[in-house]
């Protein structure tokens, strides 16, 4: 694609439209009480109530975030502007009811009061069916395990009726925050089991169309691409009793008709608008829009390395100078991002992600660098993306806000989904397994110098350029409170309040 080509599709991403007449979707909520209902509009829907199923996408997470519980979650802290922020360092009991953590494993007693939804008693049998499920489904959740170095089924030990013991392979400071991802939820074991079969032993296709769980809701009705149903669980023992009792989640497909409907007063939230729209409900002031930098994420333009002209290093060098960054934030991004690009030659790299690469704008060293590599005249190429997003690149946040978490998702040998690139490299391995390592027994000099060792290797091989990093950005109605932000950058209904 040649660079005037590429900024007109930006350009053309960043248009405006007319805004079409929005439909009347409130008519049912209506006849409810408005304060017990929420209503929210989004571009896209679950396809999978399961986060153990096979492509469940990011709304999925959203079902199972709210509808099961995990052993443990986070203490919230105030975040920028005030906003309630996940504590990645700080957990509290959920379905347990304490945890007492050892040197080589840690132990949870569970709540004795806490029910699926069907009414049937949570018991340790199914804590530990359901981590087996997770260690051994495979794909993205047994690959998030394994983050936490969670990854056979004899780790999970059941002590007694209410009692687990998750051993430890080895310590791993991200053993304990894994717990408490979407991943680790517990699933009503015989209920599930009932409807599994030879082939589907995990009863993933059950599970797919229908809530197992114990959380603080269940769903009640699912229309694929329509409209998914929650109502609250009034036996829901793991926290505060929600004030919120019925979430209705309609996908409206037109940007400007979620506009509309918010801005007149039918639809309570919404949280995938043009980021244009967001500048400008901002500075009407009608709604309430919150805007936070997503922890540990990165949008970025990954090059597959294996294939031509991006296995060699110089090509992926020159793109990286060859990126338009200033106008793509300007003419995409309205602003709601931190640049990820441009920063001191001078400046030491630093112990922290995300961070600024020291690439900028400079087509005469993009030039330079193709002509070393054998392509003066340019190449050609296709550029894809993931359409969830509506943006002409991916992006990828760590749920673990840690920078050893994120490359071992995006540049470690091991492949990961998210290693879109196909990037493989011993010496990368080994700074990851490092740091890991280091953090694990507090030697902080290794960790150090290993978190910069990478980073540095990641700017100079530059397998993905970092853009920026992109806020989440979230415009709700002024009734309503209780916004907090999550690793997941998903709503929490649990918290919500509307007046």
């Amino acid at each position: 694609m040649k660079r005037r080509d590429f900024l007109k599709s930006v350009s053309g991403l960043a248009a405006g439209a007319a805004l079409p007449v929005a439909p009347a979707v409130m008519s049912a909520a209506k006849a409810d009480a408005r304060s017990e209902t929420l209503l929210i509009v989004s571009e896209g829907g679950p396809n999978n109530l399961d986060i153990h199923g096979v492509g469940t996408n990011v709304p999925g997470y959203e079902v199972s975030w709210n509808c099961y519980d995990r052993l443990i979650s986070h203490e919230m802290k105030s975040g920028p502007g005030g906003v309630p922020y996940y504590d990645r360092d700080k957990f509290k009991p959920e379905l347990a009811e304490d945890m007492t953590i050892g040197d080589m494993s840690a132990t949870f007693r569970l709540r004795k009061n806490a029910k699926f939804h069907d009414g049937t008693p949570v018991t340790a049998k199914d804590v530990k069916w359901s981590l087996d499920r997770a260690v051994s489904v495979g794909g993205f959740p047994t690959f998030q395990m394994s983050a936490g170095s969670l990854t056979k089924p004899e780790q999970f030990v059941i002590v007694d009726d209410h009692t687990v013991r998750v051993d430890f392979l080895k310590k791993d400071r991200l053993t304990i925050p894994d717990l408490a991802v979407i991943v680790p939820c517990v699933v009503n074991s015989e209920l599930v089991k009932k409807n599994a079969t030879d082939k589907d032993p995990w009863g993933l296709e059950f599970t797919k169309q229908q809530t197992a769980g114990s959380g603080a809701y269940k769903v009640t009705k699912w229309t694929a691409g329509t409209e998914v149903v929650m109502e609250r669980n009034d036996d829901w023992v793991c926290g505060p009793l929600p004030k919120i009792k019925r979430v209705i989640w309609r996908m409206v497909p037109q940007a400007g008709n979620r506009r509309a409907l918010l801005e007149r007063g039918d639809a309570d939230i919404s949280y995938e608008l043009p980021n244009k729209d967001f500048q400008e409900m901002k500075a009407n002031g009608k709604l309430s829009v919150v805007s936070l930098p997503i922890s540990n994420g990165i949008q970025y333009i990954g090059m597959n390395v294996t294939k031509p002209p991006f296995d060699n290093p110089k090509v992926r060098q020159a793109l990286a100078y060859a990126m338009p960054y200033q106008k793509i934030i300007d003419a995409v991004m309205f602003g709601l991002a931190n640049p990820m690009f441009g920063a001191a030659a001078d400046k030491a790299t630093e112990v922290a992600w995300p961070q600024p690469t020291k690439y900028a704008t400079d087509m005469e060293k993009a030039k330079a660098l193709l002509a070393e590599a054998g392509y003066g005249n340019g190449f050609e190429t296709t550029i894809s993306f993931d359409l969830n997003f509506a943006q002409f690149t991916n992006i990828f946040s760590g749920w673990l806000d840690y920078p050893e978490y994120f490359f071992y998702w995006c540049y470690h040998g091991n492949n990961s989904v998210f290693n879109t690139m196909s990037y493989k490299s011993p010496e990368m391995d080994r700074l990851i397994n490092g740091a890991r390592d280091a953090a694990a027994t507090g030697d902080k000099a290794t960790y150090d110098a290993d978190v910069k060792g990478f980073v540095d290797l990641a700017f100079a091989e530059v397998p993905r350029i970092p853009l920026y990093q992109p806020f989440v950005n979230v415009a709700m109605q002024k009734n309503i409170s209780g916004y907090q932000y999550w690793f997941h950058r998903r709503l929490d209904y649990r918290a919500l309040v509307k007046g």
